[in-house]
């Protein structure tokens, strides 16, 4: 008898920790909601209120570029080195803004001037980027600005949202209204393949 009532009495615990679990799920999930909504608003405010110069401009004739992008990992890091130094020794000036999501940089992402790289310890409890010293990248006004972020990671569309270059590229179509140019791209497309795209179809724009 008695251990029929210790079985009970765990079950009982059992059946408390689980309710606790799926309601502590349920809440959490109600509050990504309300955060997303918000998350959203704030970009839509931003990019009514973000004054810009807003024109078509091919890669080939754009002098600065400003790249947006999430470091997973290290081939990613590599592969979008590559890129940059190809562009820059075209001439053309490229800033880059890169998050990595986890708490602390990798050592891969080594810091130069132009280069600058934050993790999840650099934002707010809202997703905000809060380095001040991403402010240069959000003050220039590039000919053009690339997001690579396909994730939709907050503070990646905040920054572009920030941003007051001439023509913004992405590849997300739920924010349609950050981008002067989209190009939709499948799961099985790689980041050369939007690279190539990139400069395939920008460059059969005509700079007015």
């Amino acid at each position: 008898m008695l251990i029929k009532k210790a079985k009970q009495y765990d079950i009982n615990i059992l059946s408390f920790d689980f309710f606790a679990y799926v309601c502590f799920f349920k809440t959490k999930k109600v509050f990504e909601s309300i955060k997303n909504f918000f998350r959203k608003r704030e970009l839509r405010l931003s990019i009514s209120s973000n004054e810009r110069w807003a024109k078509s401009v091919s890669i080939a004739d754009a002098k600065t570029i400003g790249i947006v992008y999430i470091v997973d990992n290290e081939e990613t890091y590599k592969r979008m080195e590559m890129w940059i130094k190809s562009l820059s020794a075209q001439g053309k000036t490229v800033l880059v803004v890169g998050y990595h999501p986890q708490d602390i940089v990798p050592h891969y992402c080594i810091p130069k001037i132009k280069h600058e790289y934050y993790s999840k310890k650099d934002m707010n409890w809202f997703g905000k980027p809060i380095r001040t010293s991403l402010n240069n990248f959000l003050n220039e006004e590039f000919d053009m600005l690339i997001d690579f972020d396909t994730e939709n990671i907050f503070s990646a569309k905040y920054i572009v949202s920030k941003s007051k270059a001439k023509m913004k590229i992405g590849s997300n179509d739920d924010y349609q209204d950050l981008y002067d140019f989209m190009i939709l791209l499948s799961d099985d497309h790689s980041m050369n393949d939007y690279i190539h795209f990139i400069e395939s179809y920008t460059n059969k724009f005509k700079t007015k």
